[in-house]
């Protein structure tokens, strides 16, 4: 009885680890056929923000109890935090043939209808669940979440307060709360409801980097980095927060917290993440951010008379004028100059204004994007290179004529061409944004 007691603790409490991972196996060895251990599980699972492992425990259960609606509200916010709209449809069509008036199936309908963007029909949802269970403090939290996507403030305030004197102990709410002054442009009455929060439950990332974003609109620079470095301390922590710091970091509005060095070796560690095959699904959402932080790395390091660096991070952003920029004033320091790289499928023997060429001289060493001269061994190569088939540009072997005089090839060579989600309260974030949490 002594694991079962831990086991419900652990599931309504949110503990987990390896104890969770222990106390499930010693108890499935001796119920084997028992599937409230599943259902336990899972919502544990569902408490330390797990939704996936969440999910199959949960899916598990209702194959075995397909008319049992327990924690089909956790299985239901599960489903919507993950973006699994198909299976949440199958699960809200299941829940209507088996109790259409149990407050679990409002709730499902209630998320099901927040996939669809329909918020208005999800309130009225979870309105109905209120209902049927008037301290119902999860439906609270979720009607709160819906009138902040209506932008009704007011209607959200009130929402979270009610379901503050229902669950106080619930981080989500005073969470909800501090949104809800966020989007009101009100930082500083945001800030205490973001600390209780934290007290609440000091594990969510999300919580630590709204907080160090309120402080940061407030111009409390250094509490504000901080939160940042708390967030990251939590499991999960989205990448952005690497980049939130370097920019605290980076900020001239700010010398007391400003740091060149600390800047770097964040801007690096961002450069790192975001080069990761798998570390962002929307990569080009933050393209910015990324090539912020090339430019930065590449004048800091220009400036430390480290060229060889500051030519590689120069490279990643070789497509943007400022990127061309950087690596002219780069190689001007290591005494050559840069010449943009002349299209593949320009026929050797014609300049690049389609003039015949005539004088056969050999010309000057060619430099690709790459950043390397002729015979230089590649250091680095970019990942955000214009082109994933290599080229090559150096000299041929067959004689090739000198510009014509007069002509804009003969005076210097060829020009260079030129060239932000939903904030809810919920309680999981994707790497759109850290603060951003789509879950329940």
């Amino acid at each position: 009885m002594s694991l079962f007691w831990k086991l419900h603790v652990m599931a309504h409490r949110g503990l987990g680890g390896s104890a969770l991972t222990e106390t499930f196996a010693e108890l499935k060895a001796l119920f084997v056929e028992s599937n409230e251990l599943d259902l336990l599980c899972g919502a544990a699972y569902y408490k330390q923000g797990l939704y996936t492992q969440a999910i199959k425990f949960f899916e598990a259960y209702r194959e075995e109890e397909p008319h049992s609606l327990t924690f089909a509200d956790m299985h239901a916010n599960s489903l919507f935090t993950m973006h699994k709209s198909e299976r949440l449809s199958v699960l809200a069509e299941h829940c209507f043939r088996v109790d259409r008036y149990r407050p679990e199936t409002c709730i499902v309908a209630g998320n099901f209808f927040s996939a669809r963007r329909d918020h208005a029909q999800a309130i009225e949802f979870f309105q109905r669940a209120l209902k049927l269970r008037p301290n119902y403090a999860d439906a609270l939290i979720m009607m709160g979440d819906e009138y902040l996507e209506l932008k009704n403030s007011n209607a959200a305030l009130e929402a979270y307060r009610r379901a503050a004197d229902i669950a106080p102990y619930s981080f989500r709410t005073w969470y909800g709360l501090g949104k809800a002054f966020d989007m009101l442009s009100m930082s500083d009455l945001a800030i205490p409801y973001f600390q209780k929060a934290t007290a609440c439950d000091p594990s969510k990332a999300q919580v630590w980097t709204s907080l160090g974003e309120a402080y940061e609109t407030s111009k409390s620079h250094s509490q504000a980095i901080m939160s940042y470095k708390r967030a990251l301390m939590c499991e999960n922590p989205s990448p952005l927060l690497l980049y939130y710091l370097a920019s605290m970091y980076d900020r001239t509005d700010s010398p007391d917290t400003r740091d060149p060095d600390q800047a770097a070796f964040y801007y690096q560690c961002w450069v790192a993440e975001f080069n990761k095959p798998t570390s962002l699904s929307n990569k080009g959402n933050f393209t910015d951010k990324f090539e912020a932080a090339a430019n930065f790395l590449a004048k800091y390091y220009n400036g430390k008379g480290d060229s060889k660096k500051a030519e590689q991070y120069a490279n990643d952003i070789q497509h943007t004028e400022q990127g061309k920029a950087l690596i002219r004033t780069i190689r001007a320091t290591k005494g050559y100059t840069f010449r943009p790289a002349l299209p593949a499928d320009m026929p050797l023997g014609e300049n690049a204004y389609g003039g015949a060429q005539s004088v056969t001289t050999p010309g000057p060493p060619a430099f690709n994007f790459s950043g390397r001269s002729e015979g230089e061994q590649p250091a680095w190569d970019s990942p955000m290179s214009l082109s994933s088939t290599p080229r090559n540009f150096t000299q041929p072997s067959t004689p090739i004529a000198a510009p014509v005089p007069g002509t804009p090839a003969a005076l210097g060579g060829l020009a260079a061409s030129a060239r932000t989600s939903r904030a809810n309260s919920r309680e999981a974030s994707d790497w759109g944004s850290p603060a951003v949490d789509d879950a329940r």
